[in-house]
């Protein structure tokens, strides 16, 4: 087997020419900002659904969940290259702070999303899944359902 040679210089302009002070840097990341807010908005919004015809908006919510997700985690790669390419490079620090920050905060819309989760019937959630080629994600949806099942369970018990 022939071992390859990899250079050791990235080529971090191909990917936002300019580095931390790049303005397509800087609107991918406002971008992600206004994604979040309607989100956010549409996780407050989204009903629970009562039926399989009530899908469509769950399934549109996943899409753009996943989309948000990987801006974030692409624009976090990105600037932590740009920190360890150069360490006083304050700026990447700042917007790497930026980042993990709107994560945090997406994380909190999907905590509210996966309690909406955990109050489908369990009937009507396997076959939302079964039925809408969910499968490869299923897993995980299933797990966060039933964390935040465990979570309002565990809540009950301790106001009894």
């Amino acid at each position: 087997m022939m071992a390859k040679n990899y250079a050791l210089i990235w080529d971090l302009d191909s990917i936002y020419s300019g580095g931390s002070g790049s303005e397509a840097l800087a609107n991918a990341l406002s971008d992600t900002t206004k994604d979040i807010a309607s989100f956010k908005q549409a996780v407050q919004d989204w009903p629970i659904p009562e039926n399989n015809e009530a899908v469509s908006e769950f399934l549109l919510l996943i899409n753009r969940n996943a989309e948000i997700t990987k801006q974030l985690m692409n624009a976090a790669a990105f600037l932590e290259c740009l920190s360890s390419a150069d360490t006083r490079d304050l700026k990447a620090v700042e917007l790497t702070g930026g980042v993990y920050q709107q994560l945090a905060e997406l994380e909190t819309i999907e905590n509210e999303w996966h309690e909406k989760f955990a109050l489908i019937p369990d009937v009507l959630w396997a076959s939302l899944l079964a039925e809408n080629g969910l499968s490869e994600i299923a897993f995980v949806l299933n797990e966060a359902r039933e964390n935040r099942k465990e979570k309002r369970n565990t809540g009950r018990r301790g106001r009894d």
